[in-house]
């Protein structure tokens, strides 16, 4: 293998002229060229690794967030099954309301029936 090297102002070394110089520029370039694939991949690797980071940090948030959303979910589950509560037992108490309202109106129908039957009674 043969190749030129230029320094300076058209001064050339070959590898005829100058064999150590030469040498020492081919191993360099081939150990360039041995370095050069892995350095890429070594970088690809830093920038996929920062990605997962970035990533990892992302699900994290967004972990945190749903576990916020699922505590907030179950605080409201918990209201409103006490609202449910308190519903039923206003419901009872107006069924019971209700009831004693019927029955006074019975009580107040047959009072009613009584007055008028003596009433009727008196005019006779």
């Amino acid at each position: 293998m043969s190749f030129v090297i230029t320094k300076g102002n058209m001064n050339t070394i070959t590898s005829s002229t100058d064999p150590e110089i030469a040498r020492r520029v081919k191993n360099f370039l081939e150990d360039f060229l041995a370095t050069v694939p892995s350095f890429a991949v070594s970088q690809q690797i830093d920038a996929l690794e920062a990605e997962l980071a970035k990533l990892k940090s992302e699900k994290a948030k967004l972990d945190n967030e749903i576990a916020k959303n699922n505590k907030s979910i179950e605080k409201s589950n918990k209201q409103i099954a006490k609202i449910n509560k308190n519903i039923e037992k206003s419901q009872k108490k107006i069924e019971k309301v209700d009831e004693k309202v019927e029955k006074k109106v019975v009580e107040i129908k047959e009072v009613e029936a009584k007055i008028q039957e003596a009433k009727s009674s008196m005019r006779r």
